[in-house]
């Protein structure tokens, strides 16, 4: 009966994998500074519920390395637009 009065423990936070780490660094370092000054800003996204409810996205060093990680896997790329290229 006693058991159901105890506080559970927290579980410790999981500490990121040293490789992978290293791995968004390395992914970090290749971007180039528009696209980093990019990902540091706040951005809207333009999905509102309302007038007082937008979400904006912002990205950390760690947040667009992983996002770049990740559309490379699936088979995207980020890189910047050709001058005069105007696709649509």
């Amino acid at each position: 009966m006693f058991g159901l009065f105890k506080k559970k423990k927290p579980q410790p936070m999981a500490q990121p994998d040293p490789e992978h780490t290293k791995e968004l660094k390395a992914i970090w370092a290749s971007l180039d500074q528009e696209l980093k000054d990019f990902s540091k800003t706040a951005h809207d996204l333009g999905l509102r519920g309302s007038r007082y409810n937008r979400l904006k996205v912002c990205f950390n060093e760690r947040g667009m390395s992983e996002l770049v990680r990740q559309l490379d896997e699936i088979g995207y790329e980020i890189r910047a637009k050709e001058k005069g290229d105007d696709r649509e």
